[in-house]
């Protein structure tokens, strides 16, 4: 991972994805490309060229105060940040600046309020994590005290993950040298090995992570999830993209107060093909 792309409206949501991201640039020597998008109320050619200026001046100041505060988490180092004060729609400018600035993930700050329905299935997460090729963690408004990054939970059904998205698993595993559980939940009771477990074993085989298969039993993944991420301390749920639908259910029978809970774990979604 060497370039990070941090989108940021410079709210308190925004924000709370900062400290990952501190934590991840120093883990990774890593670039932070923190991004800010910005759009004068209405285009019209009477606009004179000073609002834009105005904006864009508005927007990089903001952008310097930004990237001070995420300096802020790192005292031993200084951190490789770039700004980019941006017009333009939102999903094509992280289009754009994924293809040229080579990013490898996206990290941003969500709301929670109303759980991860509103991460997963609303406004602009819902377009990037659904339109950009490349792997999204979202942090939640109240995200859990990470004292130590020592696990990840990656939530499956068994869906293919392809191979960038396992190296990607790999990749935060061995850099913040976390377990990883490999988790399937369902309303029944496990009956046999899946063969795509077999295909999972023989990827980490020869890594040093600690890799474990675990099968829980709910009715209501959501609460399944949640529960066994705080029971087992993890800092991190992983899943494909294409788990969306699966989650999405899972969420739609859920009540609000359960939805709150889940969103306490920061999510990276996994692009599958």
């Amino acid at each position: 991972m060497k370039n990070i792309l941090l989108p940021t409206d410079f709210s308190e949501y925004a924000e709370k994805a900062y400290k990952y991201a501190a934590a991840i640039a120093l883990a990774s020597d890593a670039t932070i490309h923190l991004l800010h998008d910005f759009d004068l109320e209405y285009i019209h050619p009477a606009i004179p060229v000073e609002s834009y200026d105005m904006k864009k001046d508005d927007a990089k100041k903001k952008l310097e105060e930004a990237k001070d505060r995420i300096q802020h988490y790192v005292t031993t180092k200084e951190l490789k940040i770039v700004t980019h004060a941006l017009m333009g729609d939102l999903l094509e400018t992280i289009q754009a600046l994924i293809s040229r600035e080579n990013i490898d993930f996206i990290l941003m700050g969500t709301k929670g309020a109303t759980g991860l329905k509103s991460v997963i299935f609303g406004s602009n997460a819902e377009k990037i994590i659904n339109n950009t090729s490349v792997p999204c963690m979202v942090i939640p408004k109240n995200p859990v005290e990470a004292y130590n990054y020592n696990h990840i939970v990656l939530a499956t059904d068994y869906t293919p993950l392809g191979e960038n998205n396992l190296n990607t698993l790999r990749w935060f595993a061995e850099t913040f040298d976390s377990r990883l559980t490999i988790l399937h939940i369902s309303p029944y009771e496990k009956e046999e090995k899946h063969p795509y477990q077999k295909e999972l074993e023989e990827f980490f085989k020869n890594t040093n992570i600690d890799v474990t298969f675990d099968h829980e039993v709910y009715a209501d993944i959501t609460i399944g999830l949640n529960e066994y991420a705080t029971n087992n301390e993890a800092w991190l749920i992983a899943m494909g993209e294409r788990n969306k639908s699966w989650f999405k259910k899972a969420i739609e029978g859920s009540n609000v107060e359960n939805m709150i809970l889940f969103t306490n774990f920061p999510i990276l979604t996994l692009p599958l093909d």
